[in-house]
């Protein structure tokens, strides 16, 4: 099952969130042209402030730059597009207290990038691993050849594998675009078998 548009969402709203504070919250309208607005002039304004090592951010300069984009949106259009998207995704978010809000000045992280893995968003927005109809629970005849196939147990071994490796990704990791996952399938000899299971462990190569 491919990740939603709204785990793509709720992960760069997180990310974005990384420059907020409890003192310099961001509003949704801030958030949604972050996230939403596909403007390749916009993107263009906000990419020269942010960058891979956070430290070297002026995290006030962005927020200053993304207001600026929001009013001069505010005088063209009214307002800023796929709001209600956003303001969803920021349900979702502050439902599993990774976000905090304070009326009519903005939202803030509760819990720091690294803490909060991409398993943890796509879980909050309906993620489910299983890669076909006969891996999820409860559908067992999901299929006619559900209680005889053979290839069942090796789906769910991948589904486990790649719910694995989601859950070793971080927020963090996301916006600062470092891999720290890696998984390699293989084919076993014969002799191999019966010590491991037919999928390496991914954590032996971080």
């Amino acid at each position: 099952m491919p990740m939603s548009e709204e785990t793509c969402r709720a992960i760069d709203i997180l990310r974005s969130l990384r420059r907020a504070s409890i003192f310099d919250p961001w509003t949704a309208s801030e958030l949604a042209v972050v996230v939403q607005y596909g403007d390749e002039a916009i993107t263009e304004r906000l990419a020269k402030h942010f960058r891979l090592d956070k430290s070297e951010e002026d995290h006030g300069k962005i927020h200053d730059t993304v207001r600026q984009i929001v009013s001069e949106i505010a005088e063209s259009k009214g307002s800023v597009p796929a709001l209600a998207g956003v303001r969803h995704t920021l349900g979702v978010l502050r439902r599993n207290h990774w976000v905090r809000s304070a009326r009519g000045k903005g939202y803030w992280l509760t819990k720091s990038g690294e803490a909060v893995s991409l398993l943890d968003v796509m879980n909050a927005c309906g993620y489910n691993a299983a890669i076909t109809r006969c891996c999820h629970e409860g559908e067992t005849d999901a299929c006619f050849y559900a209680s005889t196939c053979a290839a069942q147990r090796f789906y769910k071994q991948l589904a486990a594998e790649l719910a694995s490796a989601y859950s070793r990704i971080t927020v963090a990791d996301i916006d600062s675009g470092v891999s720290r996952v890696e998984i390699r399938v293989h084919r076993e000899s014969p002799s191999q078998k019966e010590a491991s299971a037919p999928f390496p462990d991914a954590r032996s190569a971080i």
